[in-house]
């Protein structure tokens, strides 16, 4: 008793999707292959975020004055002089101040 085998059917609509399923999946081998040989590959797995870059600190600055505009002292003597110092702009820093003279 020799049967013939029943062939499959699979409708027109099935048929296309797997030839579409498979192209598709022999575009993403191909597009990885090429990847993979001109050695770009590692940057589509391995990516690694740009740093944003750092703000630019703002310098330090400051204002000296003088709030005795004016006086007058004799050779030997001394005179008090007071001296106005004003924080500007950025992050404060030590100053160091010297009177010679």
């Amino acid at each position: 008793m020799n049967q013939t085998p029943t062939p499959i059917k699979i409708s027109h609509k099935s048929r296309n999707i797997a030839i579409a399923v498979i192209v598709v999946a022999v575009l993403i081998i191909a597009l990885v292959a090429v990847l993979y040989l001109r050695g770009d590959l590692s940057y589509i797995i391995q990516s690694t975020p740009t740093p944003s870059p750092s703000p630019t600190p703002i310098p330090f600055d400051f204002h000296v004055g003088l709030i005795q505009t004016s006086g007058s002292v004799l050779q030997g003597n001394s005179i008090q002089v007071e001296i106005g110092l004003t924080y500007l702009q950025g992050t404060p820093e030590n100053i160091n101040l010297i009177a010679s003279g």
